[in-house]
């Protein structure tokens, strides 16, 4: 499975669609230097990134809420998009459906994070 989120069908020998999903992450302006400079979401690699990793929403709405209150109100939502499978790697806890009162959140690992990129369609601003 690539970026065109196909794979080969194992009966037919044909390339059959596979679901995907559509993550977001509201970014400060340091993090959206990087995605511009790099093309994918940094790995967190100091102490000082307190998680290791990096939070995902399925919604844009709700991103929008979290880059607002996490880099107060200065910052931009992005979006990647990548096979659905990349929710079940064993580096993704789902937090819930509303977590912090706003929205679905996902949290991956530097492992997910490396994983997403290796998958994703890549990374745009939201409209």
């Amino acid at each position: 499975m690539g970026p065109n989120n196909y794979a080969a069908d194992p009966v037919m020998g044909q390339l059959e669609p596979q679901p995907t999903v559509t993550l977001y992450r509201g970014v400060d302006g340091a993090e959206f230097s990087s995605i511009a400079n790099e093309g994918i979401w940094n790995i967190p690699t100091t102490a000082s990134s307190a998680t290791n990793g990096k939070y995902f929403t399925s919604e844009a709405s709700a991103a929008d809420q979290w880059g607002a209150f996490m880099n107060k109100n200065d910052g931009l939502t992005l979006q990647s998009t990548a096979p659905s499978s990349v929710l079940t790697h064993p580096g993704v806890a789902y937090l819930g459906p509303r977590h912090d009162g706003i929205g679905p959140a996902y949290f991956f690992d530097t492992e997910a994070v490396r994983n997403l990129n290796s998958q994703m369609d890549g990374i745009s601003l939201v409209d």
